[in-house]
């Protein structure tokens, strides 16, 4: 869905200002389309560990580090890879700009234990089937209502035969919804937490061992982001 995404930008000539800030923070245009979300799939390329003895932190933050110098290199024309661990020899960024870089693409889920780890995803349905999986949510939630009142009610008064009725809806609803979602694509997106992470100088690029608390922000050799606009991946993309 991204590679599409991509190849619908070119075709269409998108202008480069749109096709960066689309890539880099889509989903936190105000009224974000389902396309300009897919386009955040850019970010989430990154390397992703499954199993029961990967540690979940410590790809998360792999995950960060990869979306920092992948940023640098694409827009900034910059490897930043050396400020992980120390300010940079021969470019003009220091570690804790780096780490406060890093606060900007550090607040994006990271759910799931083990096998099931994930980052946020976007379900995309074709119209018709968006519309049977509203009115089949709609059905079995309705269905659910009558069958606890019922179920609740003096045992004198159940209906079982109503019952019965009620419990078959509800399964043939959800074997629609089953076969509805067994076609439903997809799409690895980014997302933004309800309240941000705290963010911290990893001493020696070890995220184990936090430093100094930093808030977002970025190198000083880019334009000042405006007084009282928050400091984000739309802010930076922009």
């Amino acid at each position: 869905l991204y590679r599409d995404w991509v190849i619908d930008a070119l075709n269409q000539n998108m202008p480069f200002d749109q096709f960066t800030i689309e890539q880099l923070a889509g989903d936190m245009i105000p009224g974000a389309t389902r396309n300009q979300k897919i386009a955040t799939g850019f970010h989430r390329n990154s390397m992703q560990a499954l199993g029961n003895n990967p540690r979940k932190e410590e790809f998360r933050v792999k995950g960060i580090v990869d979306r920092i110098e992948t940023t640098g290199r694409v827009w900034l024309g910059l490897t930043v890879a050396c400020a992980e661990c120390h300010d940079h020899k021969f470019d003009p960024i220091s570690t804790e700009e780096y780490y406060r870089m890093f606060a900007v693409f550090n607040n994006v889920p990271h759910l799931g234990q083990k096998f099931q780890v994930h980052g946020p995803r976007l379900e995309i349905r074709s119209e018709g089937d968006q519309k049977e999986w509203d009115r089949y949510e709609s059905l079995i939630l309705e269905k659910r209502g009558v069958l606890r009142s019922l179920t609740e009610a003096e045992e004198s008064e159940r209906k079982n035969g109503e019952i019965e009725q009620l419990n078959k809806e509800i399964k043939k609803a959800e074997n629609a919804k089953k076969a509805i979602s067994d076609r439903t694509l997809i799409a690895q997106v980014m997302e933004e937490l309800p309240e941000p992470r705290k963010t911290f100088v990893h001493i020696r690029g070890n995220f184990e061992n936090p430093g100094e608390q930093v808030v977002p922000g970025l190198p000083a050799f880019l334009p000042v982001i405006p007084e009282g606009e928050a400091v984000n991946r739309l802010s930076f993309a922009r």
